[in-house]
């Protein structure tokens, strides 16, 4: 595949350290910016948020090698025996290259401003639901806005609604449980302080 030496790369000390670099640096901005509130929430939020999404997002990848496979498997590509050999490494490898657009999104977008919401005490559910709502429309829109070839020039609406209902499952599936675990952790926390 065109991205091997990209999973190869990120699979090693350096990529590893890189990953590791960009989801440390998040929770350094998670405390700037909650400032004089951060004693209130501390860490555990902004860590259990991570760990929602990265499950989430194995999930996700999961779900799509396991159809990806049972489609190979149908049109005769794939033997129904190698299933459970080739499904948990296609999970990882994808999921290990989504990463170089997730964490930049949770750790540069979702951490400043759900810390921002949190400092201003309008981090709720009606937040939540915008925050993944603009995230979503405006993944698709940006998407949607660099046609790669003549047809989608010439269907952009279309094409449009194609990249919409694909970051649908990934938008729900890691940006909903990152912003739901930081808002139940957060809420139970408001709760004890006041």
């Amino acid at each position: 595949m065109a991205t091997d030496w990209l999973f190869y790369y990120l699979t090693r000390p350096l990529g590893l350290l890189v990953i590791a670099v960009a989801i440390a640096i998040p929770f350094v901005i998670w405390r700037a910016v909650l400032g004089n509130a951060y004693p209130l929430f501390g860490m555990r939020p902004i860590a259990g948020g991570y760990a929602a999404a990265l499950a989430g997002l194995l999930l996700l990848h999961f779900i799509s090698s396991y159809r990806e496979f049972t489609s190979r498997v149908e049109h005769g590509m794939l033997d129904e025996g190698t299933r459970w050999s080739t499904v948990p490494g296609w999970t990882i490898y994808v999921a290990v290259l989504s990463l170089i657009v997730v964490l930049p999104m949770l750790g540069f977008i979702a951490v400043p401003i759900t810390a921002l919401l949190l400092k201003r005490r309008r981090f709720n559910y009606r937040s939540i639901c915008a925050l993944l709502l603009i995230t979503w429309l405006v993944l698709g829109s940006s998407m949607g806005s660099l046609p790669i070839n003549e047809w989608q020039q010439t269907h952009r609406l279309h094409v449009l609604g194609e990249i919409l209902v694909e970051l649908l499952p990934g938008v729900l599936l890691v940006g909903l449980p990152f912003f739901g675990v930081v808002g139940v952790t957060t809420r139970s926390v408001g709760h004890a302080a006041t």
